[in-house]
């Protein structure tokens, strides 16, 4: 067992196996990585090195929009994306479909994932039919409900940003949207579980051609794959772009690296249209 030190605040919201597992992803590759020669499937696993997702799990799938306004399923959270052996995706990704007790046949989800490798075609879940169509449906908007008067709804969760923040953050978001937009509104707030719980998170409300546009802005840490990276991990800039090219594609335009007073931010928006899977919605024909 490796020397770790847990979070406090993380620790009390993992209410179960499954939000433990989400909450500490880099122990999970500490564990590995420790005990490597006794796990003998991980160690076969570990062959093969590419671009991992890093934090493979079922609520980390979902429908992006794209540019062209087209849907597309993938991972969508690229925080823990980097360089490191591609099985282990595989491998935490099962481990995911034990801990949330989803019923799923590992042949079927195999040879798809093999299939998909190869650029040959497979039968998609009416599940991930039905939310592609929903999110082309709902489309590259902002999603209404949460906006009023020109001004993101408040809640519990979120807190005002001070006026010199505001325009150091307007001035970093500006550059990435067409000009001519405004920035009407900002918030900032901080989940309170998973991985990237008490990180600093901003919401900016913009007018662009008279349209919503609604991006978040995400602190970013060093990515959990770090005690199994098999090369350098790249800047903020260089990963963010490598992890949308493979895993989108034709990535929406707002997606970017900035960094904020002195921290690094992941950029990117906040589509009605982008919709993360519940694993609790899966039925078990879905799984």
């Amino acid at each position: 067992d490796p020397a770790y030190e847990f979070s406090a605040d993380k620790v009390a919201t993992s209410k179960s196996a499954g939000k433990f597992f989400r909450s500490f992803v880099d122990y999970f590759y500490l564990v590995v990585s420790k005990n490597t020669e006794s796990l003998h499937t991980i160690e076969k696993l570990q062959k093969k090195n590419g671009w991992c997702v890093g934090d493979a799990h079922l609520e980390n799938f979902g429908v992006l929009i794209q540019d062209d306004g087209s849907a597309n399923f993938t991972a969508n959270d690229i925080d823990d994306s980097g360089p490191c052996p591609i099985g282990l995706d595989v491998a935490r990704l099962l481990v995911s479909f034990n801990l949330y007790k989803v019923e799923t046949s590992v042949d079927d989800m195999m040879k798809a994932y093999k299939k998909g490798l190869k650029g040959e075609s497979y039968k998609i879940p009416d599940f991930v039919e039905a939310t592609l169509e929903k999110s082309r449906n709902k489309g590259a908007v902002a999603e209404t409900k949460k906006i009023e008067n020109d001004k993101l709804v408040r809640d519990s969760d979120v807190s005002e940003v001070s006026a010199q923040d505001f325009s150091v953050i307007a001035n970093a978001v500006l550059p990435l949207v067409p000009t001519g937009a405004r920035v009407l509104d900002m918030v900032a707030t901080a989940k309170a579980s998973g991985g990237s719980a008490g990180m600093l998170r901003y919401e900016v409300l913009l007018k662009v051609n008279n349209s919503y546009l609604h991006l978040e802005l995400k602190e970013e840490t060093t990515p959990s794959i770090y005690p199994v990276k098999t090369e350098p991990i790249p800047s903020l800039k260089e990963r963010v772009a490598r992890s949308i090219q493979i895993f989108q594609a034709k990535p929406s335009r707002y997606y970017a690296a900035v960094i904020i007073g002195n921290k690094e931010m992941l950029v990117r928006p906040k589509f009605a249209g982008n919709l993360r899977i519940d694993w609790q919605d899966l039925s078990h024909a879905d799984q």
